[in-house]
């Protein structure tokens, strides 16, 4: 019998985390667990799930928001004791087997629904915490209540364990990445006749939330610094503010607030006429094969999900030295890695690979030999199915 997993994602749209949510559930084999997909509202996420031929049911989970006022607190637990309510009788209806919580905004809700129905539950944990102490105080409390914990880097896995969560509990498991969707052979550079660039025309990409963290000011300066040296070379900005249905918050009003600024940049600088903003693709497998650098700026990343997009696409790709991109990329092998909020260090790795493609070639073969090696989705999946299959282990232990 199949083993019956509630997939608990607190947002309706799809950025990195969502995506790699669902390449997990869609290699998922069926005769070994039958899935539920939870969403707070009708959205991207919930039509891609259906596509998908995923079972989705809507609980609505307001996203949680610091704030001082009385009122808006008491809204803010009315909605979570509701959703915590609806998961329970969900849990129990369904008869559950096992709990996925996608992300910690999740797991705040699913987190005593699961606890009551005594099911395992497991926090798929993709960010690296930030060092407030209120935040790391209850990061704690929830990191010990469940089976375990998936960290998607060491990375996330270090920042984990900063905040006294039991090292037993963390598992670090890579994002899975449909591999077969980054075959070059197979995808067309439309994005190239699209935009009306010439076959002489170099274009670098930077793909990604337009949030500060991500550095694309870094990213417009390193520009300034190449066209300085070429003029046929193009910058294209890939993805816009996240901006879930379900929230309107500081940290979003900041991102809108963000993206204008980011979107001036390049005309204060004099780069205006070789930056193109393409806001969100779907079609992300041609905008990779359109590229000829990947550009990953981030000050702090946990994963890095393009990369390795890029290298299997066989693109070049230039990361800062942090966090997943660290452990992704071995440097001058399968990609450059420059230090972080270093525009300078930056241009000079994209001039670099400009004008040495001879040097580049072992590069971007051994990245895609990497990306085959350490990031298929169907060995991933396997290794978070090994996972499921030791939470119930334990949850029957503890039942006795």
């Amino acid at each position: 019998m199949p083993i019956r997993v509630l997939y608990v994602a607190h947002v309706p749209t799809i950025s990195g985390a969502e995506l790699s949510l669902l390449t997990l559930i869609n290699n998922l084999d069926r005769a070994r667990v039958q899935p539920l997909l939870i969403c707070p509202a009708t959205g991207p996420l919930l039509d891609r799930a259906r596509e998908l031929g995923i079972e989705t049911a809507i609980v609505h989970m307001p996203y949680p928001m610091r704030t001082a006022n009385p009122l808006r607190l008491t809204q803010l637990f009315l909605a979570w004791l509701m959703a915590t309510i609806q998961l329970y009788w969900l849990i129990r209806s369904r008869g559950i087997n096992l709990v996925h919580a996608n992300l910690f905004v999740s797991l705040l809700y699913v987190l005593v629904p699961a606890r009551l129905n005594h099911v395992p539950i497991i926090w798929h944990h993709r960010s690296i915490l930030k060092r407030y102490r209120t935040t790391q105080f209850v990061v704690r409390i929830c990191g010990r209540m469940v089976t375990a914990i998936i960290a998607i880097s060491q990375a996330v896995r270090q920042s984990l364990l900063e905040t006294g969560i039991p090292p037993q509990k963390i598992v670090v498991i890579y994002n899975p990445v449909e591999l077969r969707d980054f075959d070059r052979q197979f995808v067309d550079p439309v994005l190239r006749s699209e935009l009306g660039l010439t076959d002489d025309i170099k274009l670098i990409g930077i793909v990604g939330r337009l949030t500060a963290w991500k550095g694309h000011e870094d990213f417009f300066e390193a520009a300034k610094q190449v066209v300085a040296q070429m003029d046929h070379v193009r910058f294209v900005v890939v993805g816009d503010v996240q901006r879930p249905d379900n929230v309107f918050s500081e940290a979003l009003a900041a991102e809108v607030a963000y993206k204008w600024h980011i979107q001036q940049l390049p005309e204060r600088l004099g780069i205006s006429r070789y930056v193109i903003f393409l806001g969100w693709r779907l079609d992300i497998h041609s905008v990779m094969r359109s590229l000829d650098i990947l550009v990953n700026a981030s000050w702090s990343e946990p994963f890095g999900r393009t990369i390795i997009e890029a290298m299997a696409m066989g693109v070049p790709v230039v990361a800062t030295n942090v966090g997943g991109p660290s452990e992704i990329i071995e440097n001058g092998v399968t990609g450059l890695l420059v230090p972080p909020r270093n525009p300078s260090a930056l241009a000079q790795a994209l001039l670099w690979l400009l004008h040495n493609n001879q040097q580049v070639q072992p590069l971007v073969a051994a990245a895609q030999q990497q990306a085959r090696e350490m990031f298929d989705a169907i060995a991933i999946t396997e290794q978070v199915m090994r996972l499921y299959i030791h939470c119930r282990r334990l949850a029957k232990e503890e039942r006795g």
